[in-house]
């Protein structure tokens, strides 16, 4: 099982629903609404996207194919923007 979890570079902050990431030594600066903020959130402690998605699917009205698709395709990109990364599990 693949963990993620927020790099620890990376600073952020909570704007009402929104979160506002900045990577300062790459000078990046990231803005999250909806669904990418919410996972922010959930990545505040270490989890998988079986556990992502199972609690999307709480919030959000989505079926699990689709949650775990786009899910995914968003680890991969935050992965490579260095915003997360992968952890033992």
């Amino acid at each position: 099982m693949t963990l993620y979890r927020r790099t620890s570079a990376t600073l952020f902050a909570d704007v009402d629903q929104d979160v506002v990431a900045l990577q300062a030594d790459r000078g990046y600066c990231y803005g999250m609404e909806g669904v990418t903020a919410e996972v922010w959130k959930l990545l505040e402690q270490p989890a998988d996207l079986n556990t992502l998605c199972n609690r999307l699917m709480t919030q959000f009205e989505v079926d699990r194919v689709t949650c775990e698709a786009d899910v995914a395709e968003l680890l991969q990109q935050m992965e490579a923007e260095q915003l997360i990364e992968r952890v033992p599990g």
